[in-house]
């Protein structure tokens, strides 16, 4: 697994592990079951910024212009996931397949090692590539 065959491994070992880490947490039954998803995104839905709020929103097809209060972003938020799951093939019934997901995962300005894994097909899910800290996820 080291890259120099010898001695201790290098950084960039590190960053492989990591990514297969997550990407292997991410395909588990745990992590998509709906009730793990459920109190996951009520958590997350409370810690979200307003831009990380708003962005989510758009990200669903949506966009709430007289939501003035944080709280009334995560209610429009809240409303937009149910409809999303509702609609056909949004997750909510039994399609057997995952909605199309709009965007794509991109290495960060900053990245200097392990880039071209943001690339990768696996990094193609919005939670997987939000999980790489080099990664961000370009709508």
């Amino acid at each position: 697994m080291c890259s120099q065959g010898k001695g201790l491994p290098q950084r960039s070992d590190y960053i492989i592990l990591k990514f297969a880490l997550v990407v292997l947490i991410a395909s588990t039954d745990l992590v998509s079951s709906p009730v793990f998803a459920k109190e996951q995104r009520e958590e997350d839905l409370s810690s979200l910024s307003v831009k990380s709020l708003k962005d989510a929103l758009r990200s669903l097809g949506a966009t709430c212009k007289a939501c003035t209060e944080r709280q009334e972003l995560i209610d429009a938020l809240r409303r937009a996931r149910a409809a999303a799951a509702d609609a056909p093939g949004g997750g909510g019934g039994n399609s057997g397949g995952k909605a199309a997901v709009k965007g794509q995962c991109r290495a960060k300005s900053t990245c200097n090692q392990g880039c071209q894994l943001c690339a990768a097909p696996a990094s193609q899910d919005p939670a997987v590539c939000r999980a790489i800290s080099f990664c961000h996820w370009a709508a």
